[in-house]
Parts: C-alpha cells; structure tokens; sequence
C-alpha cells in the first residue's frame, strides 16, 4: 500500500499497512520515527492531526488498523462488551501486533535507518496495542506512549522485569474517563514500575480525548528519551 508522503514529492510503497506519513527536512540514519495508532471505530486521519504539534524532528506515521468495521471505521482487533467486561479477539490483536513490528522492519529499510530510534504512541485501543507491542518487545522501540488506554492482564504473563528495566513509558489519561476509567491507567502505572520501566505518568482533568496539555508533556518526553541513547 501507498504511504501519503508529505514531506518529499515521491512516493515509497509500503505493504504492511496503509498509513500517513509527515517527514522532516532532513531524514539520516538516526533520524526518530513516532508510530501514531488510533482508537477503535476511526482510522489514520484521526491522529494524523496531530503530526504538526509533534517535534520537527521526527518522521511521524498515523498506521490505519486492518480490520474494516464500516465506512472508514477500523479497528485493531474486535471486542465483545456483551458480558460487561471487555472480551478482545486474541488472533486478531496478535495478527495486529505483528503486522505492526513488520511495518518497523520495512520503515527501517525504506529510509534506511539504523539503530532503536522508534517511539510507538495510540490512543484509546491504539493505546492498549501499543502497550502490547512494547512491553513484548521493548528493545524494538525507543519507547511507548499510552493516551486512554489500558494494559491487558492477558499480556503481561511471562513479562520479566530485566525485560523492562528502564524501559521509557509515557502515560496520560484523563480522570474524567468513562470509556476506560483511569483506575486502568493507575493499575498499570504501578505494575510497570514493579517491573523496572520508567513510568512519566499525567493525569488531566479530561474524559476520553487526548488535550494539547497531553501533546506538550508528550513533546518534552519525546524530547528526553532521544537525548538519552541506549
């Protein structure tokens, strides 16, 4: 699938997934990338709004998710909420999160990158797979930013903490959430701690939205992770 470049007149084909893509100026083999994913019922339009208030610096990627729910709905992986409790689609979300890590692969060898220089950042369900890709494979990433999501029970079994030890994670929710309440945010604060990560973790006064309050401590996080090499 085509990527939407916006920074240079040519296009590079992408076969991974469908996505926007804002590119700075300059683009090295250092240069950070941020993965946007978006929540559940929308697509890579959503946070690609985003891709102005992000540091320059970056080359910003807004991923659409693979499973088409309706007219330019998609989601990560389904979720039945017919028991109360959510019941996500355990096939789907591993396909989603692998698909995922192919798409780092083939981002790293279109610009020819090298080294860990990326950051993956969603929103909502964006926000819980995002949590499931870094906590699974944190040496891929530089590391991970969770607005409004929550970090599964499923995912954390077998989750050593010398996996996770110093591992950049940046949390923000809103305490008037009523999606996903932030007891979620809260629950997994506190574990990812108990396992070593480096939690920068904001509550707002917010529900289920992500505040330019959130983008600028995103900003100065991303800011700090890239001036601290592994």
């Amino acid at each position: 699938m085509l990527i939407n470049m916006l920074g240079q007149s040519d296009r590079k084909e992408i076969k991974t997934l469908t996505c926007l893509v804002k590119e700075p100026k300059l683009i090295h083999a250092q240069t950070p990338v941020v993965i946007l994913l978006h929540g559940l019922r929308s697509n890579e339009q959503d946070l690609f709004t985003l891709s102005n208030q992000l540091p320059e610096a970056f080359i910003v990627v807004s991923a659409r998710a693979p499973i088409q729910l309706g007219d330019e709905q998609y989601a990560w992986y389904e979720v039945d909420f017919s028991t109360g409790k959510p019941v996500f689609n355990i096939q789907q979300e591993q396909r989603s999160r692998n698909l995922l890590f192919k798409l780092i692969e083939e981002l790293r060898e279109v610009y020819k990158l090298k080294g860990n220089h990326v950051v993956l950042a969603g929103f909502s369900q964006g926000g819980i797979l995002s949590y499931n890709c870094g906590i699974q494979k944190p040496e891929m990433f530089r590391g991970i930013g969770i607005f409004s999501g929550r970090l599964q029970e499923e995912i954390r079994v077998g989750v050593t903490s010398k996996a996770l030890q110093k591992f950049p994670i940046f949390i923000a929710h809103g305490n008037q959430d009523n999606v996903l309440p932030i007891d979620y945010a809260k629950d997994a604060k506190r574990w990812l701690q108990e396992h070593g990560a480096l939690v920068n973790y904001y509550e707002f006064n917010a529900g289920h939205t992500i505040t330019a309050l959130e983008i600028q401590h995103f900003n100065q996080w991303l800011d700090s992770i890239e001036a601290v090499k592994k």
